[in-house]
Formats: structure tokens, C-alpha cells, sequence
């Protein structure tokens, strides 16, 4: 992975977020700020809503000249746009990765994993034990999952 492409996903979102935030503060609806701009309705609104693949440096110095953002403002959302137009490495496989998640994932600091190692008791019973996903026997054939269940009283018995 390239140090340049590193924040891309996160970057985008929160360009999206500062683009929102100013377009509210400048009074201008989604539409307004498009017609303004002579664009197609609905541009604004699938940037706002981080419907985009990479954003053009052009179509956010506009949008900061109508929404009238200068100053250190002006500076850090054309850097989170820079930030954004890099092409991570996980876009040249979109048969694998079709969607932001490797981004995310790739933009975290801290990853958490959660998975039991207990069966829960709910699921210890002979009922609920066909009903579980189809990844686990619907008839267990070692009576693991039915333990409360006398040996002579399993179903496999």
C-alpha cells in the first residue's frame, strides 16, 4: 500500500460532511447550489452523500467560492479532496472489494473482534439446534449442542 492512498475512504467522508455543514451555513439548498452552478440536479446531494468514486478538484473550488469558505477552512477541504482522489490499492479489484469496506478497515486505528467461544445456553437445546444457520448439522451427531438432553433421549441415539 502507497502512503498516498492512505485515509482516501475516510477522507472522502469527511469532505462529504464539510461540504454538507457548508452548504447549510450559506443558506443554499442542494438544488440552489446547483443551478447555480449550472450542474446536473442531484450533483450536490451524491456528493453530500459520499456517492462518489474520486472528486474533482474543480467541482470543490467551486463549491467553496459559492459557500463562500476561505481561510483555513478553504485550505483543509481541498486537502481531505486531495486526500480523497487517491486511487487505493484495493480499487483494482472490484470483483474482490465491491464496496468502501477495505477503506475503513484500512483507515482504522484500532480493529475489534468479537467472537464467542461459548455456545450460548438458548442454543443448547434440541429445538433450537435445527434452527440454527445451516453452517452447523441440523442434527448434531455427537451431542455436543444438546447437553442438558439425557444420552438415551437424543435424537441420534
Amino acid at each position: 500500500m502507497s502512503d498516498d492512498a492512505y485515509g482516501a475512504t475516510i477522507a472522502k467522508r469527511r469532505l462529504a460532511r464539510y461540504l454538507t455543514a457548508a452548504r447549510l451555513r450559506s443558506g443554499y439548498t442542494a438544488n440552489h447550489a446547483c443551478d447555480i452552478l449550472n450542474w446536473g440536479r442531484g450533483k450536490v446531494g451524491r456528493f453530500e452523500a459520499n456517492q462518489w468514486k474520486r472528486p474533482e478538484m474543480s467541482d470543490i473550488r467551486d463549491l467553496i467560492r459559492i459557500y463562500g469558505i476561505d481561510g483555513e477552512e478553504k485550505d483543509e477541504i481541498e486537502e481531505l479532496a486531495i486526500k480523497a482522489r487517491s486511487r487505493p490499492w484495493w480499487r483494482e479489484y472490484p470483483e474482490i472489494f465491491d464496496s468502501e469496506f477495505p477503506g475503513y478497515e484500512n483507515d482504522a486505528t484500532t480493529i475489534r473482534v468479537f467472537m464467542p467461544l461459548v455456545l450460548p445456553a438458548a442454543l443448547a437445546s434440541s429445538r433450537n439446534a435445527v434452527t440454527m444457520p445451516s453452517t452447523v448439522p441440523k442434527r448434531p451427531t455427537n451431542g455436543a449442542l444438546l447437553p442438558s438432553v439425557p444420552r438415551n433421549k437424543r435424537p441420534d441415539s
